[in-house]
């Protein structure tokens, strides 16, 4: 409990100092020197006491002057062993923490080279700073996708917002100026306008006292804040240069296992594309196929619900084709109107949608109660929109820009599918009405006379050539007497 009320002190301490004299000075180790005056003291007089107490018991004696002299001898023979083991034992509680973050920094270093898988580097980052930080405040946002998004903290109020837009990477170097550092956030608010409307959703106050911004060689992805009794590290020289260290670190490698699974999540891609193309070109099934695309898409990017859905025409309203995850009776019920929701938007803009957080999107029409972020393109024929491509997530800022071209991507091959299939249906159509016409064709052979009958003195002919396989001419003869036809 002593060492918990000294490290207290020393910190809060150590902040006014910060505070008056800036973050070069550092009062702990005088604080630190103090304590051990004051345990050595008290330990010699407890050796006087145990000594005194000694001989009164063995000799029958009083007098202080045998106590006094041993403990003289004590402290001339062992007095730097003393010293050196009230050190120790000061330094190994007085700085506990410390040797417990180096601990924890040397093993998330290694860990650090042991994946290219960047769920898995997340995770890993998370329990780091869950392990390392438990007894402070922090927060952790990534730029995922347009916005920054709070992926995890050992906040349990809420209070703290889900998603922040920050400024882009140029206009954070003109801020920053490029330096690596634990930024005091009050400062930094101060001194930029643009940062301070960037962040006026997170609270101000002791809790969010220190950032730091995740920057990797190709830009900022993210940032961490700290309260204010992160200042215990700052000051040890070798532990912020070793938290700088591994931070900056931890931005390479998130950048680097992010292209990694960038790439990968391409070439998979590409291959499911070629077997979608195979499946365009052997079936004319227009069903078949787009479910076919909709399965593909959830190996890419994943999904809570999912559509494809077509304009009728007629009815000037979409019809669902194929979907995962929605209520299909609610569907079939809804009448999803053209000019109605995100639906519509994309419709009449012909461009796609990302909606990060739908309460905030006004053009949001609720089909699911569990959505909380929607990609949502168009599936365009030259001008012509066809109907749209929906993707919905129960978690907020699922999908990204690269999402969208993705989906894009499989939108074109869905209508090829569906031209493909109307194409194919075009000419069942005209191949069956054609069968029509000459069974038409026909019966109307059939309706007219084959010859005249035989008249004496009277030859007669007729001839009937129509101009397509049906034609609308109708003549018979008939004879209404021995003289009369």
């Amino acid at each position: 409990m002593i060492f918990d009320f000294l490290d207290f002190l020393s910190t809060e301490l150590l902040y006014l100092a910060f505070k008056k004299y800036g973050e070069n000075v550092n009062i702990r180790p005088y604080i630190k020197k103090l304590f051990r005056i004051l345990l050595m003291t008290v330990l010699y007089i407890l050796f006087f006491l145990v000594l005194s107490c000694f001989f009164e018991f063995i000799f029958q004696t009083s007098e202080p002057v045998f106590p006094l002299f041993i403990l003289l001898i004590i402290t001339l023979f062992f007095h730097e062993q003393i010293t050196w083991a009230i050190r120790n034992f000061i330094d190994r509680n007085f700085y506990r923490k410390i040797f417990t973050l180096n601990q924890s920094l040397a093993k998330f270093n290694v860990e650090l080279n042991s994946t290219l898988d960047f769920q898995l580097i997340i995770e890993k980052f998370i329990n780091f700073m869950k392990n390392s930080f438990n007894d402070h405040v922090w927060t952790f946002y990534y730029c995922w996708g347009e916005d920054y998004e709070l992926f995890s903290t050992n906040r349990t109020d809420d209070e703290i917002p889900k998603l922040l837009k920050l400024p882009g990477n140029s206009d954070l170097n003109k801020i920053l100026k490029d330096e690596i550092e634990f930024f005091s956030l009050q400062k930094l608010r101060e001194k930029h306008i643009a940062l301070k409307n960037a962040m006026s959703l997170l609270p101000e106050g002791e809790k969010y006292h220190y950032i730091y911004f995740l920057k990797s060689y190709k830009g900022y992805l993210g940032f961490v804040t700290f309260d204010r009794s992160f200042h215990y590290y700052i000051h040890f020289a070798s532990i912020n240069t070793m938290l700088l260290r591994i931070f900056k670190k931890t931005a390479d490698v998130l950048e680097n296992d992010f292209l990694y699974s960038e790439v990968e999540k391409k070439s998979l891609q590409n291959q499911l594309l070629v077997e979608i193309g195979k499946k365009i070109s052997s079936s004319l099934d227009l069903n078949e196929v787009l479910e076919s695309i909709i399965e593909s898409i959830n190996q890419l990017v994943n999904y809570d619900a999912g559509g494809i859905f077509l304009i009728d025409d007629k009815a000037r309203v979409l019809r669902r084709m194929v979907t995962r995850g929605y209520d299909k009776k609610l569907l079939d019920k809804l009448s999803l109107k053209l000019d109605l929701g995100i639906y519509g938007w994309v419709i009449q803009n012909k461009t796609a949608s990302i909606i990060n957080d739908v309460t905030n999107d006004p053009y949001y029409y609720p089909v699911r109660n569990n959505t909380a972020s929607q990609l949502t393109v168009p599936l365009l024929s030259g001008e012509k929109v066809l109907g749209v491509m929906a993707l919905e997530s129960n978690r907020i800022n699922h999908f990204t820009p690269a999402d969208k071209e993705l989906l894009l991507t499989f939108a074109g091959q869905a209508v090829i599918a569906i031209e493909n299939a109307q194409l194919y249906e075009a000419a069942t159509q005209k191949k069956r009405l054609e069968s029509e016409l000459i069974i038409a064709s026909k019966v109307q052979k059939a309706l007219l006379p084959e010859r005249p009958p035989d008249f004496p003195g009277l030859k007669i002919s007729f001839l009937n050539i129509p101009s397509q396989i049906v034609g609308g001419d109708f003549y018979d003869i008939f004879r209404l007497g021995d003289s009369k036809l």
